[in-house]
Protein backbone atom coordinates (compact mmCIF):
# COMPACT_ATOMS: atom_id res chain seq x y z
CA UNK A 1 0.00 0.00 0.00
CA UNK A 2 1.14 3.06 -0.93
CA UNK A 3 1.16 6.37 1.60
CA UNK A 4 1.03 9.53 0.71
CA UNK A 5 3.19 12.46 2.27
CA UNK A 6 1.07 14.99 3.66
CA UNK A 7 -2.27 14.11 1.86
CA UNK A 8 -5.05 12.67 3.08
CA UNK A 9 -8.11 11.65 1.41
CA UNK A 10 -11.93 10.82 2.27
CA UNK A 11 -14.03 9.28 0.29
CA UNK A 12 -17.76 9.27 1.43
CA UNK A 13 -21.53 8.57 -0.14
CA UNK A 14 -23.31 11.81 -1.39
CA UNK A 15 -26.59 11.35 -2.29
CA UNK A 16 -28.24 12.22 -5.04
CA UNK A 17 -31.03 14.54 -5.54
CA UNK A 18 -34.40 13.35 -3.68
CA UNK A 19 -36.78 11.91 -6.49
CA UNK A 20 -35.57 13.86 -9.15
CA UNK A 21 -34.96 10.70 -11.38
CA UNK A 22 -36.73 7.85 -12.94
CA UNK A 23 -35.59 4.33 -12.32
CA UNK A 24 -34.27 4.38 -16.09
CA UNK A 25 -32.28 6.66 -15.51
CA UNK A 26 -28.20 6.78 -16.34
CA UNK A 27 -26.26 8.91 -14.24
CA UNK A 28 -22.40 10.18 -14.61
CA UNK A 29 -20.75 12.54 -12.50
CA UNK A 30 -18.41 15.25 -14.22
CA UNK A 31 -17.22 18.96 -13.11
CA UNK A 32 -19.16 21.56 -14.37
CA UNK A 33 -17.75 25.28 -13.70
CA UNK A 34 -15.58 23.78 -10.63
CA UNK A 35 -18.68 21.95 -8.99
CA UNK A 36 -18.98 18.41 -8.45
CA UNK A 37 -22.05 17.88 -11.03
CA UNK A 38 -24.06 14.89 -12.68
CA UNK A 39 -24.96 13.99 -16.13
CA UNK A 40 -28.53 12.52 -16.30
CA UNK A 41 -30.27 10.49 -19.32
CA UNK A 42 -33.44 10.39 -19.31
CA UNK A 43 -34.00 7.51 -22.12
CA UNK A 44 -37.67 7.70 -22.01
CA UNK A 45 -37.50 11.66 -22.58
CA UNK A 46 -34.24 11.85 -24.87
CA UNK A 47 -33.48 14.07 -22.27
CA UNK A 48 -30.09 15.43 -20.88
CA UNK A 49 -30.31 17.19 -17.36
CA UNK A 50 -27.04 18.74 -16.04
CA UNK A 51 -26.97 19.33 -12.05
CA UNK A 52 -24.78 20.44 -9.81
CA UNK A 53 -24.10 20.47 -6.20
CA UNK A 54 -23.63 24.34 -5.20
CA UNK A 55 -22.36 23.26 -1.09
CA UNK A 56 -20.09 20.24 -1.23
CA UNK A 57 -21.38 17.54 0.57
CA UNK A 58 -25.34 19.28 1.44
CA UNK A 59 -27.77 17.06 -0.90
CA UNK A 60 -29.97 20.24 -0.76
CA UNK A 61 -27.83 22.19 -2.91
CA UNK A 62 -28.33 20.15 -6.07
CA UNK A 63 -29.00 22.60 -8.49
CA UNK A 64 -30.44 21.86 -12.11
CA UNK A 65 -28.20 23.93 -14.61
CA UNK A 66 -30.07 23.00 -17.63
CA UNK A 67 -31.76 20.57 -20.11
CA UNK A 68 -30.11 19.33 -23.62
CA UNK A 69 -33.18 18.37 -25.62
CA UNK A 70 -31.73 17.67 -29.13
CA UNK A 71 -34.20 14.50 -30.55
CA UNK A 72 -31.49 12.83 -28.01
CA UNK A 73 -31.71 9.02 -29.68
CA UNK A 74 -28.69 9.26 -30.85
CA UNK A 75 -26.79 11.89 -29.07
CA UNK A 76 -24.08 11.33 -26.01
CA UNK A 77 -22.71 13.46 -23.38
CA UNK A 78 -19.58 13.22 -22.73
CA UNK A 79 -18.10 16.22 -20.38
CA UNK A 80 -17.51 19.60 -19.77
CA UNK A 81 -14.83 22.19 -21.64
CA UNK A 82 -13.16 24.93 -19.45
CA UNK A 83 -15.52 27.44 -21.22
CA UNK A 84 -18.79 25.25 -19.91
CA UNK A 85 -19.61 24.44 -23.34
CA UNK A 86 -20.69 20.97 -23.67
CA UNK A 87 -18.63 17.66 -25.44
CA UNK A 88 -21.45 15.76 -27.23
CA UNK A 89 -20.90 12.77 -29.55
CA UNK A 90 -23.23 11.81 -31.99
CA UNK A 91 -23.55 8.43 -33.88
CA UNK A 92 -23.87 8.77 -37.24
CA UNK A 93 -24.14 6.34 -40.08
CA UNK A 94 -19.87 6.94 -40.56
CA UNK A 95 -18.97 7.11 -37.48
CA UNK A 96 -19.12 9.39 -34.29
CA UNK A 97 -19.18 12.76 -34.66
CA UNK A 98 -17.42 15.00 -31.65
CA UNK A 99 -19.63 18.16 -31.03
CA UNK A 100 -19.96 21.40 -28.87
CA UNK A 101 -22.86 22.39 -27.35
CA UNK A 102 -23.24 26.31 -25.72
CA UNK A 103 -25.74 26.13 -23.06
CA UNK A 104 -26.38 29.34 -23.14
CA UNK A 105 -27.10 29.74 -27.05
CA UNK A 106 -28.44 26.71 -27.26
CA UNK A 107 -25.84 26.16 -30.61
CA UNK A 108 -24.14 23.49 -31.65
CA UNK A 109 -20.83 22.87 -33.36
CA UNK A 110 -19.04 20.24 -35.56
CA UNK A 111 -15.27 19.79 -34.10
CA UNK A 112 -14.84 18.18 -37.01
CA UNK A 113 -13.61 14.73 -36.06
CA UNK A 114 -15.49 11.84 -36.59
CA UNK A 115 -14.34 8.26 -35.10
CA UNK A 116 -15.43 4.84 -36.42
CA UNK A 117 -15.04 2.96 -33.23
CA UNK A 118 -17.97 2.30 -31.09
CA UNK A 119 -17.98 5.06 -28.04
CA UNK A 120 -15.63 7.87 -27.16
CA UNK A 121 -14.99 8.90 -23.36
CA UNK A 122 -13.91 12.08 -21.63
CA UNK A 123 -12.48 12.94 -17.91
CA UNK A 124 -11.51 15.03 -16.00
CA UNK A 125 -8.31 16.52 -15.19
CA UNK A 126 -6.08 18.86 -12.69
CA UNK A 127 -3.48 20.30 -13.95
CA UNK A 128 -0.37 19.62 -11.35
CA UNK A 129 3.28 20.82 -11.25
CA UNK A 130 5.91 19.55 -9.23
CA UNK A 131 9.53 20.80 -9.10
CA UNK A 132 11.98 17.97 -9.63
CA UNK A 133 15.20 20.14 -9.69
CA UNK A 134 14.17 21.64 -6.57
CA UNK A 135 13.53 20.36 -3.18
CA UNK A 136 10.25 18.89 -2.51
CA UNK A 137 9.15 17.48 0.46
CA UNK A 138 7.33 14.77 -1.06
CA UNK A 139 9.78 14.23 -3.29
CA UNK A 140 12.76 14.15 -1.11
CA UNK A 141 11.23 12.17 1.54
CA UNK A 142 10.53 9.60 -1.08
CA UNK A 143 13.86 9.65 -1.95
CA UNK A 144 13.43 9.82 -5.62
CA UNK A 145 16.43 11.14 -7.76
CA UNK A 146 16.36 14.08 -9.85
CA UNK A 147 19.21 12.44 -12.03
CA UNK A 148 17.07 10.11 -14.09
CA UNK A 149 17.95 9.35 -17.96
CA UNK A 150 15.15 9.07 -20.17
CA UNK A 151 15.32 6.25 -22.05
Amino acid sequence: MRRLIGEMRVFRVISLPNGKFGLDADIGTSVFNGLLSLICYESWHYIYSIWVMKEYGIVDSWTKQFTIDLNMQYWKVLGFWKNDHVLMQKMQSDGLMLFSYDPESQQVKNLEFCESTCCSYADNYVENLVLLDKPNDAVSKRKVSTKRKCR
